[in-house]
C-alpha cells in the first residue's frame, strides 16, 4: 500500500519511520534496518510501498517498505484483493498504443461499444494478478500476454501486446526477440473468411489440405535473394519477416504475393491501425463521472455439512510451505501464502468438444477423495483411492480436508465412466483396447456427471470431488507423511 513518511525516530532496537496511508487508520511504522529496502533513507514527506502490514499491540506494522513508484499505481488492488496490471512494456513500436488502449477503455469503465474485453487472474496465494487477457472486435484481436522484466528490486512480472490480429494481418512477437511471426490472409473473401482468421488455428493448412487462406512468415536476418549467411546483423531484432512453407506444409505465394517484409514496416502499420481503428473510437466516447471496481468479491457458498471425511495428497513442497503458512502465514512471501492450487484436467484438450459437457472440465481441478471412516495417520498412503486419481512421483503426503465454502467445488461419478468402458468391451470380449473416438466418449461420459456439490444426493457409484480453485490454508490438515513411494 502506499503511505507518506511523517517522521523518522531512533530506538534502542534501531531507527524507525511512522507513515500514514489512506487504506488504514492509525499510524503504521516500519524499521530502516530490517524492514526498508533501499539504499538511500526516506525523509519526511516521502512516498513509500508498504507490504506485509500486520496488527500489533502498539498499531500496524510493515515488514517491508521502499519508495514508492509510479508503476505502484498499475498495480492496485481491487475489491476482490487481487492487483490489477497495467500493460507497461516498452520493447516493440506499438506497445504503448496497448497500454494506452487499455487505460483508456478502464476510464470509462470497459464499456465501449463494439469492443470486448476479456480479463485473466495469474499468479497464486495473496500475490495474485489481473491483467486484460483479450480485447477483441468484429475485424480485430489483441492477445495481452504476460512476460517478465528486470527491474532495480529484482524481476517482475508486466503485460503487454504479444499476438494482434487485424484485416488481412496476424502478428506475434516474443519477449527474446525470437520470431516474429506473421500470417497474412490470402483467401478470396475477407468478411467469409474472417472471424476463422482472427480467432482459428493456422498450421499446416497444405498438408492438411484445407483452404488457402493464409501465408506463413517468419523473423529473417536476409531476404529470400540476398547472399551471405542468415546471422551477420548486429541488430537483435531479425529486420525482414521471410516467407516459411515449413518444410513444404504451408502453401507457397504466388504471382505477385511477397516473398518477404520488412519487419520495421509491419511493425509501423501495426501500429498504426491501432490508433486509427481502436484507439480513435474509444477516445470518441466520454470519460466516465465515476470508475467502478467491476471485480467484486464472490459471494461465499456454504460448504454443506456431510458427514464423510475428505483426503487429498500433496508434494514434499506444498507441505512445508503449508507447516510455514499455519504457523505464521506472513513468514510465506505473498505468493505462497496457500495450501494447494488446481492440478490436472477432468477431460484433456484433445477430447472433442461435443456441447453435452461444460467446458469447465478442460481446466485444471484439486482431486479429493471421500470415505466414511476416520482418516487412520497409519495407513499407508497406496491403500487411499481417489477415483479418476493415480497417485504422481512428488505425492507424499495425506492431508485432510475441510473446505470451508461451496465455491468451485463439484462432484463427478468415475463409476459412469466404468460402466461405459465394461460394457464395450462385454460387447467384443476380443477387443483389448478402445479407440480414440471411444476413450474421447468415456472422458465426455465422465464430464457429463459433474455438478455442483451443494446438488449432490450420494447417488453416484464412485464419486470424486473435485475443486477449481485455490485451496487456502485453514481448508487443510496434514494427516501423514512423507510416505515411501516404494
Amino acid at each position: 500500500m502506499k503511505a507518506i513518511v511523517q517522521k523518522l525516530v531512533p530506538g534502542k532496537h534501531g531507527s524507525y519511520a511512522v507513515a500514514l496511508s489512506d487504506s488504514l487508520s492509525g499510524s503504521i511504522t516500519f524499521s530502516l534496518k530490517d524492514a526498508w529496502k533501499e539504499q538511500q533513507l526516506p525523509v519526511e514527506g516521502s512516498a513509500v510501498f508498504l507490504e506485509d502490514v500486520q496488527a500489533k499491540r502498539a498499531g500496524w506494522r510493515a515488514t517491508s517498505a521502499r519508495f514508492f513508484r509510479p508503476d505502484d499505481e498499475k498495480r492496485a488492488k481491487s475489491k476482490d484483493g487481487i492487483y490489477f496490471i497495467v500493460p507497461s512494456g516498452m520493447q516493440f513500436p506499438f506497445d504503448f498504443v496497448g497500454s494506452q488502449i487499455v487505460n483508456e477503455l478502464r476510464k470509462r469503465n470497459w464499456n465501449v461499444p463494439g469492443i470486448n474485453v476479456e480479463f485473466d487472474v495469474w499468479g497464486t496465494g495473496a500475490g495474485k494478478c489481473r491483467r486484460v487477457s483479450y480485447i477483441s472486435g468484429d475485424d480485430f484481436r489483441i492477445y495481452y500476454g504476460l512476460r517478465t522484466e528486470r527491474s532495480m528490486t529484482g524481476r517482475k512480472m508486466i503485460t503487454s501486446p504479444t499476438n494482434i490480429v487485424i484485416p488481412y494481418l496476424d502478428l506475434r512477437v516474443y519477449e527474446d526477440e525470437s520470431g516474429p511471426t506473421l500470417y497474412t490472409y490470402v483467401g478470396k473473401d475477407w468478411e467469409a473468411d474472417k472471424k476463422k482468421f482472427i480467432n482459428g488455428i493456422k498450421v499446416h493448412s497444405k498438408m492438411d489440405r484445407k483452404p488457402r487462406t493464409y501465408l506463413h512468415y517468419s523473423g529473417g536476418w536476409k531476404r529470400p535473394d540476398e547472399k551471405g549467411f542468415q546471422y551477420t546483423r548486429e541488430s537483435l531484432r531479425s529486420p525482414y519477416l521471410v516467407h516459411d512453407n515449413d518444410l513444404g506444409r504451408e502453401y507457397d505465394p504466388q504471382g505477385s504475393e511477397p516473398r518477404f517484409f520488412r519487419t520495421e514496416k509491419i511493425f509501423t502499420r501495426v501500429t498504426k491501425w491501432l490508433e486509427e481503428n481502436i484507439l480513435s473510437k474509444i477516445l470518441e466516447i466520454p470519460v466516465a463521472e465515476v470508475i467502478e471496481d467491476i471485480f467484486v468479491p464472490e459471494p461465499v457458498i456454504p460448504f454443506p455439512n456431510i458427514s464423510l471425511n475428505l483426503f487429498t495428497f500433496c508434494s514434499c513442497e506444498s507441505a512445508e510451505r503449508i507447516k510455514k503458512g499455519k504457523e505464521n502465514s506472513f513468514e510465506l512471501k505473498e505468493s505462497e501464502r496457500y495450501a494447494l492450487t488446481q492440478n490436472l484436467r477432468l477431460v484433456e484438450w484433445g477430447v472433442p468438444d461435443d456441447g453435452t459437457f461444460s467446458k469447465m472440465a478442460y481446466d485444471g481441478f484439486q482431486w479429493v477423495g471421500m470415505q466414511a471412516e476416520p482418516i487412520n495417520p497409519q495407513k499407508p498412503m497406496k491403500e487411499f483411492e481417489i477415483p479418476g486419481y493415480y497417485q504422481g512421483t512428488f505425492d507424499y503426503f495425506v492431508l485432510q480436508m475441510k473446505p470451508n465454502r461451496a465455491n468451485e467445488v463439484y462432484v463427478v461419478d468415475y463409476g459412469r465412466g466404468a460402466e461405459y468402458r465394461d460394457e464395450i468391451f462385454r460387447q467384443n470380449p476380443k477387443k483389448d483396447t478402445l479407440t480414440n473416438g471411444e476413450y474421447h466418449e468415456l472422458k465426455r461420459v465422465i464430464a457429463r456427471t459433474m455438478i455442483p456439490i451443494t446438488e449432490y444426493k450420494f447417488n453416484y457409484i464412485k464419486p470424486t470431488i473435485v475443486i477449481r480453485r485455490e485451496i487456502d490454508l485453514d481448508e487443510v490438515e496434514i494427516i501423514s507423511g512423507p510416505h515411501s513411494r516404494y
